[in-house]
């Protein structure tokens, strides 16, 4: 538990630093997801063992013995297979519900940080990009020029008029974290 909870803190802590097209932070969030995933295995582990086996066979068994096969048949005999289909089934509900609680950690920061620490500002869109999906993306900068980011523009361009580069559009940010930007209407609107 405490890799799972301390791969998601430093994930959190650093989920806002920089542009998400750069690969430094990109890396980073990877390293802290293997944190996680190291801890839900720890996790699963324990959790499988409670189950399946009894009271007088529970030991402390490595994440590295599941790699080793005869360590591992050495370790759980008979139950080895059962052991293996559940570790798995309990990795995977334990990774979704660290997923589905590390999202809304972040949607109630984000709101948070932006009914709070809320400013207001017209950013100019320095040019637009399109993802794989047809998704319009606008690379903007405010906050005096000091703070620029990428955000999504596709729901602004549909209910106004089509936005081009060099366009201003209504945002708001945090004036603590600059870094948690959003576009007006669309915070307006939830």
């Amino acid at each position: 538990m405490f890799l799972n909870s301390l791969g998601m803190y430093l994930a959190f802590q650093n989920w806002w630093t920089s542009e998400s097209a750069s690969p430094a932070p990109i890396f980073i969030l990877l390293l802290y997801a293997g944190i996680c995933w190291i801890g839900i295995l720890f996790l699963s582990i324990m959790i499988s063992q409670l189950i399946m086996l009894k009271q007088d066979k529970k030991s402390f068994i490595s994440l590295f013995s599941l790699f080793s096969k005869n360590d591992y048949d050495d370790h759980f005999g008979a139950n080895a297979k059962a052991m293996n289909r559940s570790v798995q089934i309990t990795s995977f509900g334990i990774l979704i519900f660290s997923i589905i609680i590390f999202s809304s950690a972040m949607q109630l920061v984000k709101n948070y940080q932006l009914k709070k620490y809320e400013l207001l500002e017209y950013a100019k869109i320095q040019y637009i990009s399109t993802d794989v999906k047809g998704n319009e993306y606008s690379y903007i900068e405010y906050n005096n020029r000091k703070s620029s980011s990428t955000i999504l523009t596709k729901s602004y361009s549909n209910n106004k008029k089509q936005i081009n580069s060099g366009d201003s559009i209504k945002i708001i940010y945090s004036s603590q974290n600059p870094e948690i930007v959003e576009l007006y209407s669309n915070f307006k609107n939830k």
